[in-house]
């Protein structure tokens, strides 16, 4: 079986992510403002209105607040590893999340044992540039045997 070649790319948050995590942040900060509104029975316009501003308060001060860190993810045809810029290197396993064609979310499982929790990661094809191709192979491609994770009863599921 052929293994997709090693590449390295740039996992850094841009504006299509930062403004999803925005969306997310105003959507919840809404809901429980205008859950409470309506608890304490203000009128519907009233608590509309706050609730939104709330929500839109909650996305300006998010995006001022949460810097996301930016990390190198690496492929070395055996095994994934993430480093985040001037840390240690953790080796995991990738895992498409969500695949929009030019976007894609990932998921990064450090070993059991290894440093580090998941992360999750927003790669685009303009910020991987020539090693967007590369990087869906890999993300893509059955990894080889010797290289897949072991399982706490020492099993491999069925290919």
């Amino acid at each position: 079986m052929r293994v997709a070649p090693s590449f390295q790319t740039v996992c850094s948050p841009h504006g299509g992510w930062r403004v999803a995590q925005q969306t997310l942040y105003a959507i919840t900060a809404a809901t429980i403002l205008g859950w409470a509104l309506a608890w304490a029975e203000v009128g519907v316009l009233p608590a509309v209105a706050l609730a939104l501003s709330g929500g839109l308060a909650a996305a300006v001060g998010a995006g001022r607040a949460v810097r996301a860190p930016v990390f190198r993810l690496d492929w070395d045809g055996t095994r994934w590893a993430l480093q985040p810029a001037g840390g240690a290197s953790a080796v995991g396993r990738a895992e498409v999340m969500l695949d929009l064609g030019a976007w894609m979310l990932l998921r990064f499982r450090p070993e059991p044992g290894g440093i580090g929790s998941d992360r999750w990661l927003a790669l685009d094809r303009r910020q991987a540039g020539a090693a967007w191709h590369t990087a869906r192979v890999a993300l893509f491609a059955a990894l080889p045997q010797a290289a897949q994770p072991a399982y706490a009863d020492g099993a491999r599921p069925a290919a």
